[in-house]
């Protein structure tokens, strides 16, 4: 069994796109996934689950808030591995100079179309 962690993009977030975390729950329930828990009102789901396609969660999970909400919300899932991967690259994990909880990672659902690499590539150093 693998674990993922699942990540809703603009959900409870002043006031739209309501959805409460028991009816989350219960969402990834019925399409099977195991030991659901939310974290807070983030949108933030640990869940297991069998099967190893991530994307196929991502499209099923959105899916279903689509058909029972009727609002279309990007979900990212990762496995706990993908996760661990970006805590232990963290380049300032070990310098006793930075705030480790002014951290930030953003994950992106798919590869931006324009952007500046050079400038992604320098600010990646800070």
């Amino acid at each position: 069994m693998i674990t993922y962690i699942s990540i809703l993009r603009g959900i409870n977030v002043s006031g739209k796109k309501i959805i409460k975390m028991n009816d989350l729950r219960k969402i990834y329930e019925n399409l099977g996934l195991i030991n659901v828990k939310t974290y807070l009102q983030s949108g933030n789901v640990i869940f297991q689950y069998y099967d190893n396609k991530q994307n196929t969660l991502e499209q099923k999970i959105s899916e279903q808030i689509k058909s029972e909400f009727g609002f279309e919300v990007p979900v990212i899932v990762l496995t706990i591995n993908n996760l661990s991967k970006v805590i232990s690259n963290n380049l300032f994990k070990n310098d006793l100079k930075k705030d480790n909880s002014n951290f930030y990672v953003t994950f992106l659902a798919s590869e931006p179309i324009n952007y500046n690499i050079e400038e992604i590539s320098f600010l990646s150093l800070f």
